[in-house]
């Protein structure tokens, strides 16, 4: 029996393999799900859609209820956006990628996303089978270079431009004037820009909301209230753009995955803004402490940390300490600590390993990072 071709290509995810395994471990660092409870909020509603459950079909894109409340809580009433035309909810973000870029590239189109980038992206383009590049890391200036970056993208007659800000795994924030750059020279040259915003409400030190000044038609919005909410079960996640991208994408959900779970839906139907603001903020500043707390353990004992502004991951450079990235990922399987290896998220990340901070209370995370 044969099979997609594209399966010789993919490879497992490297982080669910391991950091949904049900081998147990001391501790499993290897998978972002987030271990600080839902609000009592939550719970509640949960009980009160026990009283009178639906679990019958939703409108596909979601109920007008839940898109303007989306609207307000996540999108701050933006006037540019209209709730109802173009927004659709999905089925976790992960999902909403993969479905973008079914909708706006064709096979062999080119997508370009930046080092480190979030390990599916490879993977989700081979599976459509469009062509991708992942854009170098500066080092040095713990940056890019915006202008080779835009040559890059002529000469390689990109498509699609796919940005996770914040950053999953390094929490790097791309500043306003860099996006408004970003986004003018993708309108001009007619380059889709998606932008994966997953973890912009964990910015440790949010002087602004994120992304709510865009207002451009190239632009593709992709989040969820996954990590954020502390519900990457519920499967709840957005996709914004334009009304004719919307029209489309919502041709391939409806057949594809019909509509999110009901339960998830009424969550969002009745979920309050300020429950939304107050937790994620509680949340942002519990992985800001975490984050500082295992930067100072892993530099007292020589490793190389990248610096972070949100999320809750980290990037070590282990060779310092270990020959290779193989050497440690052993010593720490080992003591039984679960994390991934660098190169998933990128080529120049060979020497790192992808540290989350979750799953575990502040003093086993201590414990942990102190058998590094």
């Amino acid at each position: 029996m044969r099979f997609n071709n594209s399966l010789n290509h993919i490879t497992p995810s490297a982080s669910m393999s391991k950091g949904l395994s049900e081998i147990p471990v001391f501790a499993n660092l290897a998978v972002g799900s987030p271990d600080i409870p839902p609000p009592s909020e939550i719970i509640n509603l949960a009980k009160d859609f026990v009283q009178s459950p639906n679990f019958a079909y939703t409108p596909t894109k979601g109920s007008i209820k839940a898109l303007k409340n989306l609207h307000q809580i996540v999108f701050k009433e933006n006037p540019n956006i209209n709730p109802q035309t173009e927004i659709s909810l999905c089925s976790g973000a992960k999902y909403g990628i993969y479905l973008t870029l079914k909708t706006i590239t064709n096979q062999q189109d080119h997508v370009m996303f930046f080092q480190p980038y979030w390990l599916s992206y490879p993977d989700i383009c081979i599976s459509l089978n469009i062509n991708w590049t992942g854009f170098e890391y500066d080092f040095n200036s713990n940056s890019y270079n915006f202008e080779k970056l835009k040559q890059e993208l002529l000469n390689q007659k990109t498509k699609v431009l796919l940005l996770n800000n914040p950053n999953n795994p390094i929490g790097q924030l791309f500043t306003k004037e860099q996006l408004q750059d970003l986004i003018s020279f993708c309108e001009k040259q007619e380059i889709w820009l998606v932008l994966d915003e997953v973890y912009k409400n964990l910015v440790f030190d949010l002087k602004e909301p994120l992304h709510e000044w865009i207002n451009s038609n190239t632009v593709i919005r992709v989040g969820s209230l996954s990590k954020s909410m502390s519900l990457p079960g519920m499967r709840l996640a957005y996709v914004q753009g334009n009304y004719e991208f919307i029209q489309k994408f919502n041709l391939f959900n409806q057949h594809i995955s019909t509509c999110v779970n009901s339960f998830a839906l009424f969550l969002l139907e009745n979920l309050n803004k300020e429950t939304y603001e107050s937790f994620t903020h509680y949340c942002s500043q519990v992985y800001k402490e975490r984050f500082h707390i295992a930067e100072s353990i892993l530099k007292s004992k020589g490793f190389e940390v990248l610096k972070s502004e949100a999320s809750f991951y980290m990037m070590v450079k282990v060779t310092p300490i270990y020959d290779n990235v193989q050497d440690c990922i052993s010593a720490l399987e080992s003591k039984g600590i679960i994390v991934t290896q660098g190169r998933n998220y990128g080529s120049q990340f060979e020497d790192y390993i992808r540290v989350c901070l979750t799953v575990v209370p502040k003093e086993k995370l201590v414990q942990t990072l102190n058998l590094f």
